[in-house]
């Protein structure tokens, strides 16, 4: 296996869905797919997952809106079930990561 298709299956793509249909989602930045203690997970930046309501606020998007294809060539997404808060007494840089658990699915071990 190459590096680029170990990559391609550890960092996805985070897409959101447009208005328009020409071009039906946009990417919003990328994550990586993480496998602990027999649970999957996805990892990603709060900021790509969250939606600017003002200069500095914004609303992190639920589970069911982020969208994250199986791999680099699909169609299919990942479905993430739930939001793992980060419990931190560190600086700021902790507040920007992003944890979800992926729905154990045939796909979802693409």
């Amino acid at each position: 296996m190459s590096v680029e298709e170990i990559v391609g299956k550890i960092v996805l793509p985070v897409l959101k869905e447009n208005q328009c249909e020409e071009y039906p989602y946009s990417k919003s930045g990328s994550g990586m797919r993480i496998f602990h203690k027999g649970t999957h997970f996805f990892v990603t930046a709060e900021h790509v997952v969250a939606d600017k309501v003002q200069e500095n606020t914004s609303i992190s998007r639920p589970p069911e809106e982020i969208l994250v294809p199986a791999n680099n060539a699909s169609r299919e997404f990942i479905p993430l079930t739930e939001k793992i808060n980060v419990d931190s007494q560190n600086d700021s840089f902790d507040n920007d990561i992003a944890f979800f658990k992926i729905q154990e699915t045939s796909s979802s071990n693409a």
